[in-house]
């Protein structure tokens, strides 16, 4: 599992108090696309999941309760441990002729 997490009081200090989270959310699906996209090239699954207990990823990485909340935590897996758990690794097919639009 990859996790993202902010660092509201950098972010306050540079952005403003306004604006400081949609700016942390608005980078880190940014960068969560972009590690995604990296996995599935390196032949990996990658999934955001909603699935944490901040409480406990808190207590683990001993963040601040108020100024480093966990943002995005991405989990990344083999095709090989995907079908072992029983879950599908088909990918839709997206040749060329498949997504052209008349």
């Amino acid at each position: 599992m990859i996790l993202l997490y902010a660092r509201l009081d950098r972010t306050m200090w540079k952005h403003g108090h306004a604006n400081a989270y949609r700016v942390v959310l608005i980078e880190a699906g940014h960068i969560g696309q972009n590690m995604m996209l990296a996995a599935t090239r390196h032949g990996l699954s990658a999934c955001p999941t909603a699935a944490l207990s901040h409480s406990a990823v808190k207590r683990l990485l001993s963040l601040d309760r108020l100024t480093d909340p966990p943002i995005y935590p991405l989990t990344l897996s083999t095709p090989e441990l995907d079908t072992a758990f029983g879950r599908s690794t088909s990918r839709p097919n997206m040749s060329s002729s498949a997504s052209t639009h008349s």
